[in-house]
């Protein structure tokens, strides 16, 4: 977005449509950012979501927070992608173990470098992965994922034990 001038371009035309992908000021940092329009609030607020950074945030589209993007950021892919740590089933955020496994990825994940490897795809494009705390490591007993079983943070699921990767086999016995 080094590229965008926001005197440049004009504001969205209202009413906003939910789904438009535009720019939004990004209150923390004051930057503009490419961003997705989720829904329209009322009174000139609108949740949108960071296309490349997957983090919502409400703007005030009548105080000149969302913008036109030019064509040309229009043709890149969303660099954010939905994911969810793979062979897993993890308790929800509002149960106790369901936040406690929530801050251990934060704290291993949020403003980090790690690695992951993709398992599959689900046909919404959301990506099953195994995620690692550093860059580079590949032994999966090593995961985020083995380490939230290893806590009792989450259970391993699979559809069949004797199908699942060879991997993983040893985080039955944990």
């Amino acid at each position: 977005m080094q590229r965008f001038e926001p005197s440049m371009s004009e504001d969205l035309e209202k009413p906003i449509k939910k789904g438009t992908i535009c720019a939004a000021r990004f209150s923390d940092d004051d930057q503009w950012y490419r961003a997705k329009v989720i829904q329209s609030l009322g009174k000139g607020e609108v949740e949108v979501q960071f296309i490349d950074f997957g983090n919502y945030e409400i703007v005030n589209g009548n105080q000149g927070d969302l913008k036109r993007l030019p064509e040309k950021l229009l043709q890149y892919e969303p660099q954010a992608k939905e994911a969810s740590l793979a062979f897993l089933k993890i308790p929800k955020v509002s149960s106790d173990h369901g936040a406690e496994a929530a801050k251990l990825v934060q704290d291993v994940a949020l403003d980090a470098v790690t690695d992951v490897i993709v398992i599959d795809q689900w046909s919404n494009g959301a990506l099953q992965v195994i995620l690692f705390p550093t860059k580079g490591e590949k032994d999966w007993n090593k995961s985020v994922n083995c380490k939230l079983v290893q806590k009792g943070l989450a259970e391993v699921q699979t559809s069949d034990e004797e199908e699942a990767p060879a991997e993983i086999k040893s985080w039955f016995d944990i």
